[in-house]
């Protein structure tokens, strides 16, 4: 799913203090005619007046060679901003300026893929430059009035406002606009301020356009914002904090399309809204939660009754979270309850948190689909896997070289390694843990790589492993391995295994 950038900016680039801090320490060495090649430059607020001030000669001498140009504090002058763009025009991919008209003309036709202004803006001015950018990809305005709205470039995927202030009329403006360029685009509304809220907006408008290639990630929304989104067509939707959650509750059920929601903040008490019959998956992107609202999430989940996905990206529980009083304590005896006599087959759990009291939660759950995205992940859930009693699927990642803790699951059908790395010893101890089940498993290997080469047919033949292989009967295991990949696993062909190919 795409996700609205916090930043827009996603590029790993050098600490310019350190890059300052290595410029001065070349002048205090008394070398003469002192040059570092940089490209990327990041005037941003954890600077200095003496760094900003090194980092800027640093800039002018690179200025006909510029590909990132970020200026969240002033530093530059507009004559020196212009003199930048105008020399490294050829070059600029990534570029964060004030919004000045002088500057916006000096960009027009240029390939960058990454711009924001910062400032007040000029609508006519930006949607002529933006249209003619071929490569523009993310386009962020912050801390803007914006009176009208803007048209986009059809190579748009990602577009932003932060610390902006508009009307709803704006705001409907700007959803019919992104919706018209008909593939996949992320809006992000971060402190946005809504004006002019009680002046007559055409929902029928947006109530009849398609907004299902939406990603909206909003930050400190307003019931008024929300309220315009009431029985729209939007397809993703991404909740950045606790109370942006409790103003939508009462809109989710009406999103008819929505297909995804992502969640982050802190939430303690139970999960008290309701979903749409549309969603197929909800994120936990970053949350802080106790196990009663995980598990009250969990009931809503499967309350929906048909497949949907819960992703456990990055989830804290709130262990020192305890409910005050006896009939709190009761209540949460009754959630636990509850979930445990749920069924939870129709809901797929995939987990990339690393987090035993996570895991504890999942405990004798009536799941069917596992996903652990790493090899910390499975070490963790190893001791409650045999209490998930309908589990049938279990979808491996990561790097797996030590022991294999999986125990026999009585329901479990497949073991599927997805994609990254490990051992041929570690796949032959999977293999003998799966012939100690008592019915049929299969075991997939897709994207793995085999970290350590498989014995050639002599030593394997006299190995220990191989001995210890043999003595297990693993008629009952299946391995499928990719076509391309077969030639790896040849040597357990030896141990009476049978080896499909998946494509």
């Amino acid at each position: 799913m795409l996700q609205p950038s916090r930043t827009g900016f996603g590029t790993s680039f050098p600490d310019m203090r350190m890059v300052t801090s290595w410029y001065m320490e070349l002048k205090a060495s008394k070398q003469k005619d002192v040059f570092i090649p940089v490209h990327d430059f990041i005037f941003n607020k954890y600077l200095n007046e003496s760094d900003s001030s090194v980092l800027k000669t640093i800039l002018m001498m690179n200025k006909s060679n510029v590909r990132t140009l970020i200026t969240e504090k002033t530093s530059l002058q507009t004559i020196e901003l212009l003199s930048i763009i105008r020399t490294s025009k050829h070059c600029l991919e990534r570029v964060e300026i004030p919004a000045a008209p002088v500057l916006c003309n000096a960009l027009h036709g240029s390939n960058i893929k990454e711009l924001a202004f910062i400032g007040d803006i000029d609508a006519s001015l930006v949607s002529n430059v933006v249209a003619s950018m071929p490569q523009l990809t993310f386009l962020k305005l912050k801390e803007s009035s914006l009176k009208e709205g803007i048209h986009f470039s059809v190579t748009v995927q990602c577009f932003c406002l932060f610390q902006c202030e508009c009307s709803l009329t704006v705001i409907v403006r700007l959803f019919v606009e992104l919706s018209a360029l008909k593939h996949k685009i992320c809006f992000g509304l971060e402190k946005v301020t809504l004006i002019e809220c009680e002046a007559a907006i055409s929902r029928a408008e947006l109530l009849n356009i398609d907004m299902s290639k939406i990603t909206l990630g909003v930050t400190i929304g307003s019931i008024e914002l929300y309220n315009v989104l009431r029985d729209t067509t939007l397809g993703n939707l991404m909740l950045e904090t606790g109370s942006d959650l409790a103003l939508a509750s009462d809109i989710l059920p009406t999103l008819i399309n929505l297909k995804s929601l992502s969640l982050c903040g802190i939430y303690l008490s139970s999960c008290d809204f309701k979903l749409p019959a549309s969603l197929q998956c909800v994120g936990l992107q970053k949350i802080e939660c106790s196990s009663e609202w995980l598990c009250s999430l969990l009931i809503t989940l499967s309350s929906l009754h048909r497949n949907v996905a819960c992703e456990l990206v990055n989830v804290v529980l709130q262990t020192n979270y305890k409910p005050y009083g006896a009939a709190k304590e009761a209540q949460l005896f009754r959630w636990r309850s509850e979930v445990l006599s749920c069924d939870m087959s129709d809901i797929e759990i995939i987990v990339k948190t690393v987090n035993i009291e996570l895991f504890e939660t999942l405990r004798d759950l009536s799941i069917r689909i596992l996903y652990l995205m790493t090899a910390d992940c499975f070490s963790q859930a190893s001791q409650i896997l045999p209490t998930l009693n309908k589990l049938e699927d279990l979808y491996l990642w990561g790097t797996y070289v030590d022991q294999c803790d999986l125990k026999p699951l009585s329901t479990l059908n497949c073991v599927s390694l997805q994609e990254g790395e490990c051992s041929f010893e570690w796949l032959c101890k999977l293999l003998i843990k799966l012939s100690l089940f008592d019915h049929p498993v299969k075991c997939e290997v897709w994207d793995f790589e085999i970290l350590s080469q498989a014995p050639n047919l002599i030593d394997w033949y006299s190995s220990q492993l191989r001995f210890e292989m043999v003595s297990h009967d693993m008629s009952n295991v299946e391995l499928h391995v990719r076509n391309r990949c077969i030639d790896q696993y040849k040597a357990l062909l030896y141990v009476n295994i049978e080896i499909f190919t998946l494509d």
